[in-house]
């Protein structure tokens, strides 16, 4: 009966010694005299811990970004894009007639512009053929002022 835990053990056992290893593509060191400080590139694991003299996170950070993708309160325009996702065109539909400055704009993930007209009537139709596969963002702007934007993925 012991001798099963045995060969168990002894095969699970390298598993667990090499569990700390991690292939970095780079790392160094750096001191000054109030301490040092040593870093690696390419870590999978991640901790955090506080004390009295401050606070460490160690591990793979990333930066915080935020995508507002809300209109600003009191606004009266409600905007709906359809079909989510397209193919080979978008229609914008307005609850209420769109003003005489109203646009839309069209971006790619990178943030570049694709796409800019003006919105005429309650519906419109734009054409999304020629852009390339992937997420977009649609932006409606009144007077040059962002009223709404909605996100839309481009089917091939």
């Amino acid at each position: 009966m012991f001798r099963p835990f045995i060969k168990i053990l002894c095969l699970f056992l390298p598993c667990s010694l090499a569990a700390q290893a991690d292939v970095l593509s780079a790392g160094g060191e750096a001191s000054d005299p109030s301490g040092t400080v040593s870093f690696s590139v390419g870590q999978v694991a991640a901790g955090a811990f506080a004390g009295t003299g401050g606070s460490v996170q160690e591990g793979v950070q990333q930066p915080f970004v935020d995508l507002s993708t809300s209109t600003p309160e009191g606004h009266p325009l409600r905007a709906r894009l359809w079909p989510n996702p397209a193919t080979g065109f978008l229609v914008i539909e307005l609850s209420a007639l769109p003003g005489p400055d109203l646009e839309y704009q069209v971006f790619d993930e990178a943030g570049r512009q694709l796409l800019s007209a003006p919105v005429n009537g309650p519906r419109t139709t734009l054409p999304i053929d020629r852009l390339a596969t992937g997420a977009h963002l649609m932006v409606l702007l009144e007077h040059g002022t962002v009223v709404g934007s909605i996100p839309f993925i481009k089917k091939p």
